[in-house]
């Protein structure tokens, strides 16, 4: 029994005493970190471990910074794995595993020595600004701002981007939706750009349209207003776009007006 609670409380000593390698800067939307199996939502001033699996949900983002200086932004649905971290400068400091998404790291400190693990790839990192994005299980994109990235045996070097597949590392653009900053897909960005879809309405689109809206019938209320003893009589119609049996619909709303018999509401004088 003595031993058994040795055991829980030493359990709990470590636990308690887990190094911090990150603090998190900023979140967006859900952001959570799986450690062991257990999840916590993940905000501004949080502390992260090795060991934790930071989690982001679609749309959302989040900035963590490393003890070493290293900035590192986690784009949408994207997995990402502290492996390993070293203060030392001699050593690999940062060893992390994205499994998916896309991410960005920046470091103006000087060159810093990482790896990062990849599905199809791994990348010996040698530099201060790169981006690599996660696109399935046999896809990665990697491009190189400033330093040094070794994807697989080819070496990335500031202006180029390959991409890694089973067949090997080639040159390759590198697709816009694999930037962490990016919370959509390239795809939707484009069905939304070319459709006329109700969907792609935006919320400036409505604001726009409400104060339009407002705009009109204050200036309706004025003119009223100039009037003596009008009585104002308002009439809305309201015509529902239907997916089928739209005809039906604009005939009887023709015959309806063509009954309504039309009033004066700003009589001249008698």
């Amino acid at each position: 029994m003595r031993i058994l609670i040795s055991i829980c409380l030493l359990i709990t000593v470590f636990t308690s005493f887990a190094q911090t390698v990150a603090t998190v800067l900023f979140t967006a939307k859900k952001v959570v970190a799986n450690y062991s199996g257990t999840e916590r939502i993940l905000k501004r001033g949080g502390a992260l471990q090795v060991g934790d699996t930071i989690i982001t949900e679609a749309g959302a983002t989040a900035k963590i910074k490393y003890l070493n200086g290293t900035l590192l932004t986690i784009g949408s649905s994207a997995n990402y794995k502290i492996l390993a971290y070293a203060p030392a400068q001699s050593d690999v400091q940062i060893s992390a595993e994205l499994s998916k998404g896309s991410i960005k790291s920046e470091n103006t400190t000087g060159k810093k020595k990482e790896i990062l693990k990849t599905p199809v790839v791994a990348l010996a990192i040698n530099g201060t600004i790169y981006t690599a994005y996660v696109r399935n299980a046999t896809t990665t994109n990697v491009k190189v701002e400033e330093g040094s990235v070794i994807v697989g045996d080819v070496q990335v070097t500031p202006g180029q981007s390959v991409v890694a597949t089973p067949a090997g590392v080639t040159s390759a653009p590198f697709p816009v939706q694999g930037n962490p900053g990016n919370t959509g897909s390239a795809e939707s960005s484009g069905s939304a750009a070319g459709g006329s879809s109700s969907a792609g309405t935006t919320e400036s689109d409505s604001a726009s349209s409400s104060d339009s809206n407002s705009s009109d019938s204050a200036t309706n209320m004025e003119t009223a207003s100039g009037a003596d003893q009008v009585d104002l009589i308002a009439t809305t119609v309201v015509v529902g776009e239907a997916a089928s049996g739209s005809t039906e619909v604009n005939a009887g709303l023709t015959a309806d007006l063509a009954t309504i018999e039309l009033v004066d509401c700003f009589p001249g004088p008698p």
